[in-house]
This record gives structure tokens, C-alpha cells and sequence, in this order.
């Protein structure tokens, strides 16, 4: 080996540490707004709405934050296609944050009055209970159950297109590695 010569393993080296280093600068902006998603669903599963809007403003700005630092990110070896697709997954969680969480905060609320009046109801003997009390009741139980529609077609769309976002990301990403990363 001359002086100052590269060998061929630390060639592919240095190209592997660039190739990973663009994955993970793309990468961080994706996991960031991933996390928090996460923890917006458990705080869904929870019903805790003061933790749900938390945890959706939070997804928004890590979204968005995201959207912007990826915005200046260049492509590598003029590949695109991680960008692209974390810019893909970063917008649905922007838009998730901004117009489809408040729909299921609208439908969890409206939930929560349908229980308190009928733990209201039930708590009236049979005879005290009024036709007006009753008649409230069914009209909300039915608005609940058209929300119910709404909010089960809401829940499905996120997951779908959540999935397919996340495949599409994990696909993207293995095959930028095996384009870019030298073999042997």
C-alpha cells in the first residue's frame, strides 16, 4: 500500500458512512413525528382528551418541523425517494393532527355526554323519568350512533393509509440502502 492511497474497504466505508448519514438526517425528522403518533394513539385508546390534544399539537409541530428541515435536505447521488417518502408520511401525520383528530375529539365528547345522561337516567326511578328526559336521550343516542359511522370510517382511513405510508417508507428505505451502500 502506497502512502496516502485509499484501500478498497475504506472507500466503501467512507461511502457507507455517507449513505447512512443521509438515511439518518432524513430518518430523525421521520421518527420524531412517528413517536409522537404513537403516543397520540395510546392517549386515544386512553380517552384522556387533554392528552389527546397534547399529544396532536405536538405531532402537528413535529410535522411540520419535520417538513421543513427535510425541505432542505439534498438529494443523495440525485435519489430522492427517502425524501419523498418521508415527506409523504410527515404530511399525513400534519394532516392527521390538523383535521382528523378534532373530529374524534368531537365524536369521544360527544360519547362522554351520551354516558353521563344515561348514568343520569338511570340513576331516576322509572316513574320520575319524563318523556322529554327519554326523548333526549334516544335523539342523542342516534346522534351518537351516526358520529359512531363517522368516527369508525375516520379510525379505518388513518390506519389504512398509516400503513401503507409506513410499508411504503420501510421499502423506500431498504431499497435506498441496498442501491447505495457498497456490496462486499
Amino acid at each position: 500500500m502506497v502512502d496516502g492511497e485509499e484501500s478498497s474497504l475504506s472507500k466503501k466505508m467512507k461511502i457507507s458512512n455517507e449513505v447512512f448519514q443521509h438515511k439518518n438526517t432524513v430518518y430523525l425528522p421521520f421518527f420524531k413525528a412517528n413517536f409522537q403518533e404513537s403516543e397520540l394513539i395510546t392517549s386515544i385508546s386512553s380517552q384522556n382528551l387533554g392528552e389527546i390534544q397534547q399529544k396532536a399539537a405536538a405531532l402537528l409541530s413535529f410535522a411540520q418541523e419535520g417538513l421543513d428541515s427535510i425541505a432542505a435536505v439534498k438529494p443523495y447521488k440525485n435519489d430522492s425517494s427517502l425524501i419523498k417518502a418521508t415527506n409523504e408520511i410527515l404530511l399525513f401525520y400534519k394532516d392527521e393532527a390538523e383535521n382528523k383528530i378534532p373530529s374524534i375529539i368531537e365524536f369521544l365528547l360527544l360519547n362522554d355526554k351520551v354516558t353521563k345522561l344515561q348514568a343520569a337516567i338511570e340513576n331516576k326511578k322509572p316513574k320520575d323519568r319524563t318523556k322529554e328526559d327519554i326523548d333526549e336521550y334516544n335523539a342523542m343516542v342516534n346522534k351518537l350512533n351516526s358520529a359512531l359511522t363517522a368516527y369508525n370510517k375516520t379510525n379505518n382511513d388513518l390506519n389504512n393509509k398509516r400503513s401503507k405510508l409506513l410499508q411504503n417508507w420501510e421499502n423506500v428505505s431498504n431499497n435506498f440502502l441496498s442501491k447505495h451502500v457498497p456490496k462486499n
